[in-house]
């Protein structure tokens, strides 16, 4: 059962529920409870977790753009810094769609992390483009590859090492 049956299912049992606790003949006695298993707990904890994680994106992009205008005071590069912490999250949560894992608690932490490990690197590079010596813009960008393209990229590989030793876990 995919999780799309199973809310289906949990609101038609909470609809029965209810319409017999609503019922004006019934009395004391005659109420009626739902109790369910680790499927119904997993089932509302699931959706409380993708629903912290989207909040969670938001306001974490929300800070973003706000520390992004504050050091570079470049509306444009500010709103190009933060679509590219965006894509970063949505690619990885397409990522987890395409590999068919369940948003579970890991992947929820995971999301709000990888937020903060693009923002660090988009930032940065922001930083770099605005405080670069050319007025060129390609010369801005070779600048700022230049001068953090490897620390990036150390950044990136170390990352990626730590997430083999978490997928052994």
């Amino acid at each position: 059962m995919n999780r799309r049956e199973r809310v289906a299912l949990q609101k038609r049992l909470n609809d029965i529920i209810n319409g017999i606790n609503n019922d004006k003949d019934s009395d004391g006695m005659n109420r009626c409870f739902g109790v369910g298993g680790n499927t119904w707990t997993w089932l509302n904890f699931n959706g409380n977790l993708i629903n912290d994680a989207v909040t969670g994106v938001i306001i974490s992009l929300s800070f973003a753009f706000i520390v992004i205008l504050l050091t570079t005071q470049n509306i444009i590069v500010t709103v190009i810094s933060v679509f590219c912490i965006a894509s970063i999250i949505i690619q990885m949560m397409s990522m987890i769609q395409i590999m068919g894992w369940q948003f579970g608690t890991i992947e929820s932490i995971c999301v709000i992390v990888l937020v903060g490990i693009a923002f660090d690197y988009v930032s940065h590079f922001a930083h770099l483009y605005m405080i670069s010596p050319f007025e060129n813009k390609k010369e801005r960008v070779d600048y700022a590859y230049q001068h953090m393209g490897q620390t990036i990229l150390g950044g990136a590989l170390t990352s990626n090492l730590t997430g083999v030793f978490m997928m052994i876990c």
